[in-house]
């Protein structure tokens, strides 16, 4: 297993914004356009 990734919250935060102001149709597309390693983690954040 690799070592864990930590990301800033501007980083984290940008995918979320930009799935609730429509810019990305599904939560897949945003986590490859982000460079997220999987949309769970997006989809959490977004719940938040």
């Amino acid at each position: 297993m690799g070592d864990a990734v930590r990301y800033g919250e501007a980083f984290k935060q940008r995918p979320v914004e930009d799935v609730a102001n429509g810019k990305y149709r599904s939560l897949d597309e945003a986590s490859r356009r982000n460079g997220s390693r999987g949309n769970t983690t997006l989809g959490k954040r977004i719940k938040r």
